[in-house]
């Protein structure tokens, strides 16, 4: 551990327990040369001064952040079905990389994490090998790697591509418990003649909705698809919710998920919110009907004054024809 540098003593006598059993291996097996610990230790103690003063009780520095009402942004690296646990074993990474490990990780207990943001592409790619039953080996998959610019950063290596596999990310949003999800790069997808999203999987005539722990399915399985129609439109200067961007809300399938911010917030709240709009605080969350309609209300913030309402999608459809203000951001989700 990287407090061990701290203690010259301690460090020195770890590092030789350590090299005394590796050198084992090392001479006995792989007939290599012993390794030299007092060379190890010069080197890494030569290190101290350079980092020492980077070295604290992370756990103790993130908690009192939180108990001090700051804002405390974990991030995970890999994608969930890596996850050595709840991943397509063994084609996975070595740790945990679902959400929970965002507690294990830091010393954080999970009940301080109030919010776990999901993010995905509009379509799947892939690095390497393991199951992938909506991958595409045809035009469409050289269209989204092209267009997707999916190259490994270091090795250049094509990924692997194909259309959004809808059963694998509910199972995402499950063992993650996500509290909301942000599809990025929906961009790439322009000029595609249609889209498809695997619903379901079907392996000896059985349909499986959710996420099957036998992995022959998804060797073997194929991907059960709905299919919508594509767009022409370059939409990746998309900024606004107008008529132009929220017929791509079609993807979301069901649901639709609108920030509002400043005064239009103030005019949704007061149409049917069941809570006393002037001591709503951060956190706040209610049902309501709106426009005859069933929707959540959560109040993100209110300096400035921010709320998140989800509803159907035809919720969606009615605050877009019934607000009109160049200020209205939007977001959408669903699955």
């Amino acid at each position: 551990r990287i407090q061990d540098l701290l203690d010259e003593e301690k460090f020195s006598s770890k590092v030789k327990a350590n090299v005394e059993e590796k050198n084992k291996l090392l001479t006995n097996i792989y007939n290599h040369e012993p390794l030299d610990a007092n060379q190890i230790i010069e080197e890494l103690q030569s290190f101290k001064g350079l980092v020492s003063k980077h070295i604290q009780e992370t756990s103790l520095l993130i908690s009192t952040a939180i108990k001090e009402g700051k804002n405390v942004l974990f991030e995970g690296a890999q994608g969930a079905l890596l996850d050595i646990d709840h991943g397509t074993y063994p084609y996975v990474t070595s740790s945990n990389t679902s959400s929970g490990n965002a507690a294990t990780g830091s010393g954080v207990g999970p009940l301080n994490i109030n919010r776990v943001v999901g993010v995905t592409k509009a379509y799947i790619s892939r690095v390497g090998s393991g199951p992938f039953i909506t991958e595409q080996k045809n035009e469409i998959g050289d269209y989204l790697i092209e267009n997707g610019k999916e190259f490994g950063v270091v090795t250049g290596r094509r990924r692997r591509c194909g259309w959004l596999d809808l059963v694998s990310l509910k199972y995402s949003v499950r063992v993650n418990s996500l509290s909301e999800l942000f599809i990025t790069k929906l961009d790439i997808l322009s000029g595609l003649e249609e889209i498809k999203l695997a619903t379901s999987y079907k392996y000896d005539e059985k349909i499986y909705e959710d996420y099957p722990y036998e992995q022959k399915i998804l060797y073997d399985g194929e991907p059960v698809y709905m299919t919508l129609p594509g767009w022409k439109e370059d939409i990746s200067e998309i900024k606004k919710f107008d008529d132009q961007n929220f017929a791509i809300t079609n993807l979301s399938h069901s649901r639709a998920i609108i920030e509002i911010e400043g005064n239009l917030a103030d005019e949704v709240l007061k149409k049917g919110c069941p809570l006393n709009i002037n001591h709503l605080k951060a956190g706040d969350c209610a049902n309501s009907v709106y426009n005859g309609m069933s929707v959540t209300i959560d109040f993100i913030s209110n300096k400035p004054k921010k709320i998140r309402i989800s509803g159907l999608r035809s919720f969606g459809e009615s605050l877009h024809h019934s607000i009109t203000d160049a200020s209205l951001e939007y977001g959408y989700l669903a699955i």
